[in-house]
């Protein structure tokens, strides 16, 4: 495996087997995750995302599959932030939340509310709040899909978060719509009969943040012939990031993306023979 390859995909890929269009229940989606820790690809594994709701339920998927030490959760709060707070107060298997907001006014509640206490995600869809966001040491949270065509954001909607990001040092989370490495046309769901719309590819957005002034462009690249990794670094169409630079976007900017899948993005990197 190439050193570019393995900066950018570490702990790359959050577990969210409990949303659509995998839809898990929880025992299932608890049984992937302890299978995918102990896989050969686990170092590209993250977080296992679970709303705040459903933590007790949680709590016994995991106790039935004795790994609950070994979880590492990312918990998507609902709209009263406070009892959330309260429900994972001393549970130390939390490593972020994600939350939306819509105003200043939610995320300046939010942050009191949190305190500090974890890593915060702010999904928003008014680039201006990222600021707010930045102020109150949270990062963002990008939306780049779903399981309908409305659903996914076009390369310059992208485009422009990412270079928003990079411009402020922000770093930010993608979820959704992420399950293949390369931007191509796909079945948003698993059902038969499922449509088919144009997919964000997850190397484009690592590759368009690591590359802004060419984010769109990148964004729409649909060749895989079109990215290179190497052990000093990776390119796009010539324009190469040296390995220093990607582990900084990956610490400080890119940090990880959402997806119901874990198997289908690593398959799909070894049909490419990038792993």
């Amino acid at each position: 495996m190439k050193q570019s390859i393995r900066i950018l995909l570490d702990s790359l890929i959050d577990y969210a087997g409990l949303f659509p269009p995998a839809g898990l229940t929880m025992p299932d989606a608890v049984r992937n995750y302890d299978e995918y820790r102990r896989s050969e690809h686990a170092w590209a594994l993250g977080r296992y995302i679970v709303p705040a709701s459903r933590l007790e339920e949680l709590d016994d998927a995991a106790a039935d599959e004795e790994q609950s030490g070994f979880l590492q959760l990312s918990v998507l709060a609902s709209d009263d932030i406070d009892a959330d707070v309260r429900a994972i107060e001393g549970r130390h298997e939390i490593e972020s939340i994600e939350m939306k907001a819509e105003s200043k006014k939610e995320i300046d509640r939010a942050a009191k509310a949190i305190g500090g206490s974890w890593v915060t995600y702010v999904e928003v869809t008014d680039l201006t709040l990222l600021d707010t966001i930045r102020k109150r040491g949270m990062r963002a949270k990008l939306r780049t899909g779903g399981v309908t065509p409305d659903a996914i954001p076009t390369p310059e909607h992208v485009a422009e978060f990412v270079r928003a990001c990079v411009d402020r040092k922000l770093g930010f989370k993608a979820t959704a719509g992420l399950h293949h490495p390369i931007r191509s046309q796909r079945a948003l769901t698993y059902e038969p009969d499922a449509p088919h719309w144009t997919m964000h590819g997850f190397i484009n957005l690592l590759m368009a943040t690591a590359l802004p002034r060419f984010a769109v462009e990148i964004l729409n690249e649909a060749d895989p012939a079109a990215f290179e990794f190497g052990h000093g670094g990776a390119s796009w169409r010539g324009e190469r990031v040296v390995v220093e630079k990607l582990a900084t976007l990956r610490r400080d900017l890119l940090t990880s993306f959402g997806s119901c899948s874990f198997v289908e993005p690593i398959d799909e990197l070894k049909e490419l023979e990038w792993l």
